[in-house]
C-alpha cells in the first residue's frame, strides 16, 4: 500500500511539473511572437449576491511588435474599435475619432495575455485530453487545470489590467502549436465579497494566427481594419432556469471564392440566426462581414447546418444565436 501511495504521489508530481513546463513554453512563445491575428468570443458571467448577468463579446484583434494593436468589440454596450500605438495612446475609431480614453502606461505585450500564463500560478495539473471548436472544426487539445492568485485581462478591452484574488483556470492546449484553444476562468477577485460574488469567463477562438503577415494599412488611424459595429447588441441575460441553448450537431464548411483565394484572404464571418423549434436556422444576418464574396458562401453553407433546438422546461423553442464560420486556407 505504501509503495502504491508513493507511486501515485510521484506520478502526480510529474504531471504537475509537466503542466507547469507546458504553460512556461506557451508563455515563452507568446512573448516571442512578432504578430497576432485573432477572432474569438468571450462570455463573462458575473454574480453579485442574488444578481446575475452575462456579457457576450465577439472580438477581432491584430497586433504586431513593438506594440501596435487594433482591437474591436463587435457588439453590445462595449462595441467599438480601439487603437494602440507604441506610445501607449488608445483612441476610438471611427465612432469618436478625436477622443482619448484612459490608456495603460504602455500597449499590451500581446492581445492574448498568454505571456503571463505563469504569473500568479499556484499549481497546475494535466487532466487528460479534450476538443475545442477552432477554425470551424473540432480540434484535439490537452486539458490543464490550474489555480492562480492573479489573472490578467478579465475585463474586455482592458488587456493590461491585473485582477488579484482566487481563481480556478481550465485551459485547452494545442501542445504542438503551443496555443490556448479555450480558456475558462472562475473565481473571486480580491475586490469582491468572498462567497457572495464570483466571476466566470470563457474565451474561445474562431481564428488564431501567430506571426501572421499583416497589411500595414490595417494600423493607419483613418482606416478601420474591421467591419462596422452591428446595430444589434450581443449583450444578453443568462437563460432562465430550465432553459438550454441551441446545440449544433451538423455543419457544412463554406467554400472559398476565387477572388479570396487569389488574395490569400482569411477570416471569420459572424452571423446572427434564429434557430427554429425544428432546429433549422432562419433569418440569417451578417454582423461581421468579410467581403470578397465570402459572406454569401457563409450563408449558403449555413443553410445546411442543423441544431438541436433550444428548450424551455423540456419543450423545443425558437431561439436567436450567433455563429462563426471560419475561412482558412489549407497549409497556412
Amino acid at each position: 500500500m505504501r509503495v502504491l501511495t508513493l507511486y501515485l504521489a510521484l506520478t502526480s508530481l510529474a504531471a504537475a511539473q509537466e503542466a507547469r513546463e507546458l504553460l512556461e513554453r506557451i508563455a515563452a512563445h507568446a512573448a516571442a511572437a512578432g504578430s497576432w491575428q485573432l477572432t474569438g468570443r468571450t462570455v463573462t458571467s458575473l454574480t453579485l449576491g442574488s444578481s446575475r448577468s452575462t456579457q457576450d463579446v465577439v472580438f477581432h484583434s491584430v497586433w504586431e511588435r513593438p506594440g501596435r494593436l487594433r482591437y474591436q468589440i463587435a457588439g453590445g454596450r462595449l462595441a467599438g474599435l480601439l487603437a494602440c500605438d507604441a506610445t501607449g495612446g488608445w483612441t476610438t475609431v471611427p465612432r469618436r475619432p478625436t477622443e482619448k480614453i484612459p490608456a495603460p502606461t504602455q500597449c499590451p505585450a500581446s492581445p492574448t495575455n498568454w505571456e503571463t500564463l505563469t504569473t500568479g500560478l499556484l499549481s497546475a495539473q494535466i487532466q487528460g485530453t479534450g476538443t475545442a471548436l477552432v477554425e470551424g472544426r473540432d480540434q484535439p487539445c490537452e486539458r490543464i487545470s490550474a489555480r492562480y492568485s492573479a489573472v490578467r485581462g478579465l475585463a474586455p478591452g482592458k488587456l493590461n489590467q491585473v485582477w488579484n484574488g482566487s481563481f480556478q483556470r481550465n485551459l485547452c492546449i494545442d501542445r504542438d502549436r503551443l496555443l490556448v484553444l479555450r480558456d475558462e476562468i472562475e473565481g473571486t477577485p480580491a475586490a469582491f465579497e468572498v462567497g457572495a460574488s464570483t466571476i466566470r469567463q470563457v474565451t474561445t477562438y474562431a481564428l488564431i494566427q501567430r506571426n501572421a503577415r499583416l497589411d500595414p494599412a490595417i494600423f493607419e488611424s483613418d482606416l478601420p481594419p474591421f467591419p462596422p459595429v452591428p446595430a444589434t447588441p450581443l449583450l444578453r441575460p443568462l437563460p432562465p432556469a430550465g432553459s438550454t441553448p441551441p446545440e449544433l450537431f451538423y455543419r457544412r464548411q463554406p467554400e472559398y471564392t476565387a477572388e479570396a483565394r487569389a488574395r490569400k484572404y482569411q477570416g471569420t464571418a459572424v452571423i446572427e440566426i434564429l434557430v427554429g423549434a425544428d432546429g433549422v436556422p432562419r433569418e440569417p444576418r451578417v454582423i461581421a462581414p468579410l467581403g470578397y464574396g465570402l459572406d454569401r458562401k457563409a450563408l449558403e453553407a449555413l443553410c445546411d447546418w442543423r441544431f438541436h433546438p433550444a428548450r424551455e422546461n423540456g419543450r423545443p423553442v425558437a431561439r436567436r444565436a450567433t455563429v462563426e464560420l471560419a475561412f482558412r486556407l489549407s497549409g497556412d
